[in-house]
């Protein structure tokens, strides 16, 4: 996905002084992930404020908002977060293209 992608949520929330029933979550830059900060803890483990960091910097919240929506919709930005992440994953991880010759170049 590379293209905003606009959630319904099931109650409206307050973001900013004014009421929502929907935001608008754009794909993450990597200006995003440095706000966000480090996803692992110094002890490993994951840091679950990572998500609401991320998520609420792609959607133009604060994590405070985050915290006050229902879990069903935390859990919809969670998988759109996941499915910006998979595919920005699966295009960096395709192994390289090389010719029949073995030269390395592709056609």
């Amino acid at each position: 996905m590379d293209q905003p992608v606009t959630v319904r949520l099931s109650q409206p929330i307050q973001a900013h002084g004014e009421s929502h029933t929907e935001l608008t979550f754009r794909p993450p830059t990597g200006k995003d992930f440095r706000d966000a900060g480090a996803s692992r803890l110094p002890d490993g483990a994951a840091d679950t404020m990572w998500d609401y960091r991320l998520i609420g910097g792609c959607c133009g919240v604060p994590p405070s908002t985050i915290d006050a929506m229902p879990v069903r919709d935390v859990l919809k930005l969670n998988r759109i977060l996941r499915d910006f992440l998979a595919d920005t994953m699966d295009e960096t991880s395709s192994p390289p293209t090389t010719a029949a010759d073995g030269s390395g170049d592709a056609a």
